[in-house]
């Protein structure tokens, strides 16, 4: 039986920074750039008889400059790796090529999936937030749902990651890497939620995964039962979840810090599975319907993610859990519901939750 617990400890690569020069970190990878024009683009100190073998093997490769183009060939002698990974940059500046730099090291980190363990990632960094943008890349891409899976050893995604940096950049980057751990993080929580099955990830069970995962920091979690809605009269997700055995939650998560400089309120929509109800969907359009709770896993790992990095700003989420599913107790087209406002609605279509 999956557990809340397993949910939030879901598999985390290790990052860590490194200013040696290129090639001199022992590890099963080595990640170098292409930049839209063919050229190497790497960042740090480099050797230039280990760059002109990383320039010859690019080429003779044809490796693409290409943004998620990544071209995987054994190592030379020259650098204490077992692979090269030439990783496509693509163009621009500015904001695209921060996201060109974390799609380049995703994209690398997921060839590189039953592949390697360890890895050096020499993108071409020049600022912080850069060094965050490759080290989220790198996050992102080792994510694997594992939790219901059977998991062979050779898909195992990678373990730790040495980014490499420029000296100037050394006692910064401890802080990049740290932002970057906790997005990372957040987004597992939320990708990982939306791939549990419904059968596991019901109403309760995501409630449980924010009250768990919320243990330990300072963010407070209201969880407001069946009993509890109906005492409030909030009807509207009495009324979706009405339909089904795994009754309706309301989440409230808040993250208040100190002299915060605004307050910022999200709202999630968490149908952890929308058949349709009676005015029940066509079974392909089921099918990806577990999903129908994505918008509350992201506000749930949100709210998180603010508290770990510590924003001056307050956030409060709401995740309005219910399971949409026709049953002889479910809402009708016809019936009318109230509001917690105190306002009547009528339902016309109860796949329009």
């Amino acid at each position: 039986m999956t557990t809340a617990q397993e949910i939030i400890t879901t598999h985390e690569v290790l990052l860590s920074s490194t200013t040696k020069t290129l090639g001199d970190v022992p590890a099963d990878a080595l990640v170098v750039g292409v930049d839209h024009d063919g050229a190497l683009a790497v960042t740090g100190e480099v050797k230039s008889s280990v760059r002109r073998r990383l320039d010859a093997l690019a080429q003779r490769a044809q490796a693409s400059g290409s943004v998620e183009k990544v071209t995987v060939v054994p190592a030379p002698d020259e650098v204490r790796a077992d692979l090269v990974v030439f990783t496509g940059l693509g163009r621009g500046e500015g904001p695209q090529r921060l996201e060109n730099l974390r799609l380049a090291a995703g994209s690398a980190t997921r060839a590189l999936q039953g592949r390697a363990a360890t890895a050096v990632v020499a993108l071409p960094v020049r600022a912080e937030d850069e060094v965050q943008a490759v080290a989220e890349g790198v996050g992102l891409g080792a994510f694997e749902y594992t939790v219901q899976k059977t998991t062979e050893d050779e898909h195992a995604p990678l373990r730790e990651a040495f980014v490499s940096v420029p000296k100037n950049l050394a006692k910064a980057a401890k802080g990049a890497l740290t932002r970057a751990s906790h997005v990372t993080r957040a987004v597992r929580l939320t990708r990982t939620l939306v791939d549990l099955s419904p059968d596991t990830a019901t109403p309760e069970f995501v409630a449980d995964v924010a009250a768990t995962a919320a243990k330990g920091t300072r963010v407070k979690v209201e969880v407001l039962a069946e009993k509890e809605l109906t005492r409030g009269q909030y009807g509207g997700l009495l009324g979706v979840g009405r339909g089904s055995v795994n009754g309706p939650r309301l989440v409230k998560l808040q993250w208040s810090p100190a002299r915060a400089a605004k307050h910022v309120a999200l709202v999630g929509k968490g149908i952890t599975f929308d058949s349709g109800g009676l005015s029940l969907k066509p079974p392909a359009s089921m099918m990806t319907m577990k999903s129908d709770m994505a918008g509350a896993a992201a506000v749930l790992s949100t709210v998180l993610a603010a508290a770990a990095l510590e924003l001056p700003v307050a956030v409060t989420g709401w995740l309005c859990l219910a399971e949409n599913l026709p049953s002889g107790s479910a809402t009708r087209p016809g019936d009318v519901l109230r509001m917690h406002s105190g306002r009547t609605v009528e339902v016309l279509n109860t796949d329009a939750e």
